[in-house]
């Protein structure tokens, strides 16, 4: 049973009785200012180009974890969970710059150049296999359920990369179905 570390009290975070003992049983080098400086030092690194936000990030979640791990205090013990953390990212890379795609809750986005594919598309979420396809083949199969902006129908469309620099996507339609329309 997990117990929690702390409590949200009229907007504010305050600590538990456990988050307490928890943050005393850390390592001295976890919890000094010293780390702050650190970090800042890091960010200068990231503005001057030498590190990028993910590196940084990494980095920080692994030691992190490190520490955590060997946190003992009575039936506390910090447990490393694989990936936990961890920025999630596609298996194609991208197709510009052929560095990773990280997956965030509204977009996937490049960690080195400007390419992005929105999560959602005329209000229908994309799947990560629909957005690997996408990139790797430069459409998708048909997807159904997109919404037109214009309308509010739904409509079936493939999507498609038109621009493999900005990840800009349109659409194509399948003139080969049979029109719905009656006459």
């Amino acid at each position: 049973m997990r117990q929690p570390l702390i409590r949200e009290e009229k907007g504010k975070l305050i600590p538990t009785e456990t988050g307490v003992t928890f943050f005393r049983a850390l390592p001295e080098s976890a919890t000094l200012p010293d780390m702050t400086a650190l970090w800042s030092a890091q960010q200068s690194d990231i503005e001057q180009g030498s590190k990028t936000v993910d590196e940084f990030v990494n980095a920080l979640i692994d030691d992190l974890r490190q520490h955590v791990n060997t946190v003992s205090v009575g039936e506390i013990k910090g447990e490393a969970k694989p990936n936990s953390g961890q920025v999630e990212r596609l298996a194609t890379p991208c197709p510009h710059c052929g560095k990773d795609i990280v997956i965030r809750p509204k977009l996937f986005a490049c960690t080195e150049c400007d390419f992005k594919i929105w999560g959602a598309v005329a209000e229908k979420k994309l799947t990560t296999k629909q957005v690997e396809t996408l990139i790797q083949k430069g459409k998708t199969a048909e997807i159904k359920g997109f919404i037109s902006k214009k309308t509010g129908k739904p409509f079936s469309a493939i999507l498609i990369l038109q621009d493999k620099t900005t990840g800009k996507v349109g659409f194509e339609f399948n003139r080969t179905a049979p029109c719905r329309k009656k006459y």
